[in-house]
């Protein structure tokens, strides 16, 4: 299956622009810089709030105007991470990790 293809950022404003949707207006929405919404277009920066926001105004899925660079990355954390947050807000030790080899065992 071949990835999607990312929007160059000419292309989202060419696209924005057929819609008479501006970058200012788009950062009004979302109550940041329009210098930040321009960044993520051109993908010099990520922010998946902005990025969702420039895709719904091109009526597009977020997939087809950024590629992959969104889409979640299965990395095995979360798990740990939440174990992790977990014993410091509780403010107790942190626990050490278990490895995969000893769950599945």
């Amino acid at each position: 299956m071949s990835q999607p293809k990312k929007l160059t950022f000419p292309e989202i404003q060419e696209k924005l622009k057929s819609k008479d949707i501006l970058f200012t207006d788009i950062a009004v929405a979302l109550e940041v810089t329009v210098s930040h919404v321009t960044q993520i277009a051109k993908c010099k920066g990520k922010s998946k709030r902005v990025a969702e926001a420039i895709a719904n105004a091109l009526k597009l899925p977020l997939n087809q105007v950024f590629g992959t660079d969104y889409m979640p990355a299965f990395s095995g954390r979360s798990a740990r991470r939440n174990e992790v947050v977990k014993a410091i807000r509780a403010g107790r030790h942190v626990p050490d990790p278990i490895s995969m080899s000893a769950k599945a065992g």
